[in-house]
């Protein structure tokens, strides 16, 4: 063990070095308290524009939906060792989870899976609310969060669906990952054109610019693939969830007023 004497006799003051130290601390309090600020100001605009497009109970219901949808990606990223950089709310495109880029296939696939299954639950937990209260409301906004968690399964880029049959494809193998991601791309646009979706335009070019960078650093397509056992668990994660989120929304279409959500499905 090693030990730091205090010296007895006074020492000459060291120009600047104390000030210049404070002035950075003093910085760096400012720049976490903005950072805070932003994060709380994104929020209540995204609070906002949900309040002002749907109301605002079920705005605030769809905000807290997402919140829980991204708790699920931060709780898988601490199951499997990533560690979680925090959760920015974006207006009017829902909400990221950001973290440290992870090591293996099955870290991807398990994070990728984590938002969609406590999707799964804000879903349940709106359903009980209405099979309870008999309110035909909740059933509308089960089906609708529903389908906010199917439209994140799409398998197109950064959504959660193109991350999980990423991981899928490249643990086959490194050229089926690549051509499913260019797929997935494509498949993305023609949505895009014929829904004249700007949010899903963005999505396809934070997609693009992702991947650029994940090339760029050479990590594509080197990362650890799953076992087969661990790719087979993965699809079949997928497709299962895949399967009950159109169930719910199907099921809830029978509920009068509730039938918007397989209407968007259908179009």
């Amino acid at each position: 063990m090693s030990t730091t004497s205090v010296p007895l006799v006074p020492q000459p003051a060291r120009r600047g070095g104390g000030s210049i130290g404070s002035g950075l601390l003093a910085l760096a309090f400012k720049g976490i308290k903005l950072l805070k600020l932003g994060k709380v100001l994104v929020f209540g605009a995204t609070l906002a524009g949900y309040g002002w497009l749907y109301g605002w109970r079920f705005g605030a219901l769809l905000t807290a939906a997402i919140l829980f949808h991204e708790w699920g990606h931060v709780r898988a990223m601490r199951l499997v060792g990533v560690e979680p950089k925090g959760i920015w709310m974006i207006p009017f495109m829902g909400g990221m989870a950001f973290m440290t880029p992870p090591e293996t296939r099955a870290q991807e696939a398990v994070i990728a899976l984590g938002g969609p299954l406590f999707g799964l639950g804000s879903v349940l937990a709106v359903a009980a609310i209405w099979a309870l209260s008999g309110e035909r409301s909740w059933a509308a906004y089960a089906a609708f969060i529903a389908l906010v968690n199917l439209f994140n399964l799409l398998p197109i880029g950064v959504l959660d669906g193109g991350r999980l049959t990423q991981a899928v494809a490249a643990s086959v193998h490194s050229a089926l990952g690549i051509g499913l991601y260019g797929l997935g791309l494509v498949f993305g646009a023609v949505v895009a054109v014929r829904l004249q979706s700007w949010v899903l335009a963005a999505i396809l070019i934070i997609a693009l610019i992702e991947t650029g960078g994940r090339i760029r650093r050479g990590s594509y397509g080197t990362m650890p693939r799953m076992t087969g056992m661990q790719t087979s668990i993965a699809f079949l994660a997928y497709l299962g969830l895949v399967l009950v989120f159109i169930g719910i929304i199907a099921g809830l279409a029978a509920v009068p007023g509730a039938d918007l959500a397989a209407q968007i499905l259908r179009d």
